[in-house]
C-alpha cells in the first residue's frame, strides 16, 4: 500500500468511525490500574497496541517498553511506571523521541518512585503531560497538586481524563490554578463504555461538506472530545451538519465561506480544516496552531505542502495558516510526510480536484484509524491503487 490514487467526486454512504483512541489509551490504563487482566474489545490501532504492549510490561516485569510513534503511550505510562517503582526503558520510533518530553526535568524521584508534591507545568505544552501525572499521582502516598503556569491549552483533553479517572473510583479537583489530587486512592474497575472517535469522524465530515453527503455512526450528540467541536466549526462554513437520532448527517449545500478558527483546543483536526478551507470562498485563517509542528511531523508545513502541491492558495505562518480558497484545485501526487492525518487529509481533499490525488505511503494510516480505506472504499466512487 505504498501509494494509493484517490478519485475526485461526491462521495454518499455510511460509516462507523471507530472508537475515540484518546478514551481508549485512558481506559485501558486505569483498567490495568485497578488490576483487570481480561481483554478489553478495543478497537485496535499502532498507538493503541503500544499502550496495550507497554502496560503488559508493566505487569509483567519487563524492562523495556517500546511506544512506537505514540507520544499518548509514552506521556501517560512514564509517570504511571514511576509511581510503581518499575525499572524500565522507554524507546520510541519515527520523530517520537524527537518531540517535547518535560518528565526528566519535572519528575519527583525518590528511591526509584515518583513523589508527592508541587508540580509546576506551563499550560502551553502538550496536555498528555498533564494527563500523565493524573493517572499516576493517586496512586502514590501524599498528596499533589499540578500547578499550571500558562492558560490551558488541549483543555478538553485534561477534562476527559478526569471524567474517566472518576468512573473508576479516582477523584481529582480542579481549581484556578490547576488540578489537586489526594494520594493513596484505588482504582476501581468498571465497564466503561468508549463513545466513536471525532476526530476521525471529522475527515468524513469535512468530505461531505466540500462534496458529499455522508451518515457518520458512533458519535455522542454530547462529547467528552474537544473534536466534537468539528460540528460547530463546519456549520461555520456553511455546511450542514446535525444530529438525526445518534447519527451524524454531513452534507454539502451551497458554496462554503472563509472562517477564522482557533486552533489550541483542536489540534488534531486542523490538518482538515484547512482541506474544508482550501475550498471555501475567501480567506480563511488557522492560528494558535504552532504546537502542530511537533508532531509526528511538521504539520503546518506539511499541510502548506499538500494544499499548495494541488494547486491551493496558501500561506505558512509560525502558529498556523492562511488559505485563499474557491478556486478549483487540479489534484496531483502529495506526500503523506510519514503523518497518518496528513494522509488522511489528502484523501478528504481529493473528492473536490479535477483529477484526483495520488497519496504516497498512505499505510502510516495504521497509526490511528488502519480501516480508514475501508470505510473510504464503502463510499460510492471509492479509490483505486495506483503509482
Amino acid at each position: 500500500m505504498k501509494n494509493i490514487k484517490i478519485n475526485p467526486g461526491f462521495r454518499s454512504g455510511i460509516i462507523k468511525v471507530p472508537q475515540s483512541k484518546s478514551i481508549a489509551h485512558r481506559v485501558l490504563i486505569c483498567a490495568a490500574l485497578s488490576n483487570y487482566n481480561n481483554i478489553l474489545d478495543i478497537d485496535l490501532s499502532q498507538d493503541i497496541s503500544a499502550t496495550i504492549e507497554a502496560l503488559k510490561v508493566l505487569k509483567t516485569g519487563g524492562d523495556i517498553i517500546n511506544c512506537g510513534e505514540s507520544a499518548s503511550t509514552l506521556r501517560f505510562i512514564m509517570p504511571v511506571a514511576a509511581a510503581l517503582g518499575a525499572s524500565v526503558i522507554f524507546t520510541g520510533e519515527g520523530r517520537l523521541t524527537e518531540r517535547p518530553n518535560i518528565y526528566p526535568e519535572i519528575l519527583r524521584i525518590k528511591n526509584g518512585r515518583l513523589q508527592s508534591g508541587k508540580y509546576y507545568i506551563p499550560g502551553n505544552i502538550s496536555s498528555q503531560f498533564i494527563s500523565g501525572l493524573l493517572f499516576a499521582l493517586p496512586i502514590i502516598d501524599g498528596d499533589s497538586e499540578i500547578i499550571l503556569t500558562s492558560p490551558a491549552e488541549s483543555e478538553p483533553y485534561v477534562n476527559m481524563t478526569v471524567q474517566v479517572l472518576s468512573e473508576f473510583g479516582v477523584n481529582i479537583i480542579k481549581d484556578k490554578t490547576g488540578y489537586k489530587i489526594k494520594g493513596g486512592q484505588e482504582y476501581k474497575y468498571t465497564d466503561y463504555k468508549i463513545e466513536g472517535d471525532y476526530s476521525q469522524g471529522a475527515f468524513f465530515a469535512c468530505m461531505a461538506a466540500i462534496n458529499g453527503d455522508i451518515k457518520i455512526c458512533g458519535l455522542s450528540a454530547v462529547s467528552l472530545q474537544g473534536d466534537s467541536k468539528i460540528i460547530e466549526i463546519l456549520r461555520g462554513f456553511g455546511a450542514a451538519v446535525d444530529f438525526d437520532g445518534d447519527i451524524l448527517h454531513a452534507v454539502k449545500c451551497g458554496d462554503l465561506q472563509g472562517i477564522k478558527i482557533d486552533a489550541a483546543q483542536i489540534p488534531d483536526i486542523v490538518p482538515v480544516l484547512a482541506v474544508v478551507a482550501a475550498y471555501a470562498r475567501g480567506e480563511s485563517m488557522i492560528y494558535n496552531a504552532g504546537r502542530l509542528r511537533l508532531k509526528e511531523s511538521d504539520r503546518i508545513h506539511a499541510v502548506y505542502e499538500l494544499l499548495t502541491g494541488i494547486g491551493a492558495d496558501v500561506c505558512e505562518m509560525r502558529d498556523g495558516l492562511i488559505i485563499k480558497g474557491g478556486n478549483k484545485l487540479r489534484g496531483g501526487r502529495v506526500k503523506s510526510f510519514g503523518d497518518h492525518r496528513i494522509a488522511m487529509s489528502a484523501a478528504v481533499a481529493a473528492v473536490g480536484t479535477e483529477s484526483g490525488i495520488i497519496i504516497d505511503d498512505m499505510a502510516c494510516m495504521n497509526k490511528s484509524y488502519p480501516g480508514f480505506l475501508k470505510d473510504f472504499e464503502g463510499l460510492n466512487n471509492g479509490f483505486c491503487m495506483g503509482k
